[in-house]
């Protein structure tokens, strides 16, 4: 973070411009931060569920809602310290669109291990495995 900007200075040659090479180098790093994990959450009501990621507000009435998908997706981020994470994707389909909604799912690796049948009841208790039911109910 501050290589960059010292370079910077050095090719503009002028102390001011380090300065706002810095600011701005570090307003896009907190930027990238933010993007890689976007803060997200999901509200669900009698009659429609509202998901809000980066300011962006979606909102489904559950009558319009045709179709619920939940899968669970293992994989390697090998790229970052070979980071192995579940993802859960919860697909709902309207008339319209399809609507894709993605979250990390926080596994307890040690103890799956020592019981098999505890990932099982992790992924039974997912905050989106819960979302589906609800939502199910709701339709009924």
């Amino acid at each position: 973070m501050i290589i960059i900007p010292c370079l910077i200075a050095v090719a503009i040659n002028n102390l001011d411009g380090v300065l706002l090479a810095f600011i701005i180098f570090n307003l896009i790093l907190i930027g990238m931060i933010i993007l890689a994990n976007p803060p997200s959450s999901f509200d669900a009501d009698d009659k429609q569920v509202k998901f809000s990621c980066l300011g962006r507000k979606t909102t489904i009435r559950y009558a319009d809602i045709e179709k619920l998908k939940l899968e669970h997706s293992y994989y390697d981020r090998i790229i970052k310290s070979g980071e192995k994470r579940y993802v859960e994707t919860l697909t709902i389909s309207t008339k319209d669109i399809n609507y894709v909604f993605s979250a990390k799912m926080y596994i307890d690796y040690d103890r799956s291990a020592q019981n098999p049948a505890l990932l099982t009841k992790q992924f039974e208790d997912s905050k989106f495995s819960q979302l589906k039911r609800y939502i199910e109910e709701q339709m009924k």
